[in-house]
This record gives C-alpha cells, sequence and structure tokens, in this order.
C-alpha cells in the first residue's frame, strides 16, 4: 500500500485543478461582481464540481490528475479496473464530512471511500 504522503500530494493536487476549474466557472458565470446571495451558494458549486470532476476523471480515464503526475492509480481489491459501482460509491462517500483523514486511522493507508468501494491505490511501474 502507498504511504499517506502520496495520497495527500494527490489530493493537493486535484484539488488545486478543481480550483483552477472552479475559479475559472465562476469568471464565466458570473460577469459582475459575486454579491452575498451568490457567495453563499459558492461552496455547493465547488462540492459539485469536486463530485463530477472525482466522477468523471475516473470514469472516463480511470484516474484524476493527481495520481497521473504522482504515477498511482485506482484499481479494485484484488487489482482489477474499476467499475461504475466502485466510481459511484468513491464519488459519494467524498461527501462524508472528514473523509478524508480516515486514512489516518488506517494501518493499511486505505480511506473510507476506499474502504466502502472496494477499492485501493496503487504504484504504476514501467511496465503498465
Amino acid at each position: 500500500m502507498l504511504q499517506k504522503r502520496i495520497r495527500l500530494i494527490n489530493w493537493l493536487l486535484d484539488t488545486l485543478v478543481c480550483l483552477i476549474l472552479f475559479i475559472i466557472f465562476i469568471k464565466l458565470t458570473f460577469q459582475n461582481k459575486p454579491n452575498d446571495s451568490t457567495l453563499r451558494v459558492f461552496k455547493y458549486y465547488f462540492l459539485l464540481l469536486n463530485a463530477v470532476y472525482y466522477f468523471s476523471m475516473e470514469f472516463i480515464f480511470k484516474t484524476t490528475i493527481g495520481k497521473i503526475i504522482t504515477r498511482t492509480k485506482v484499481v479494485g481489491e484484488n487489482n482489477e479496473e474499476i467499475k461504475f459501482k466502485n466510481i459511484l460509491i468513491k464519488t459519494l462517500v467524498r461527501f462524508i464530512p472528514f473523509e478524508g483523514i480516515s486514512v489516518i486511522f488506517n494501518d493499511d493507508n486505505l480511506t473510507l471511500h476506499d474502504t466502502l468501494s472496494k477499492t485501493k491505490l496503487i504504484k504504476i511501474n514501467n511496465h503498465n
């Protein structure tokens, strides 16, 4: 299993990608300066964008930008390719508050979204 440091790097890189996409979305959507009511819903837009990002990247490409950079990928428990059901569960579980820090309490370096979706993160070797 991979080190917690790699998972943190993946998360930081993917969050940065989502933040950049979010800024672009806000600039394109709100031509004028956002008012108080739009600022309140921005967090929901960001959560939705995160869900769309992770789900679409993992469904279409079976990876994310962070994982590409760190040369890691998500596979099933038996190293098989992840399926729609796995990706959907991973995406939904990420909405649980503090889910991301669940890896701290797991000796196998698995997060709650890994455990419930029956997936794991592996390093890609040069032969893949």
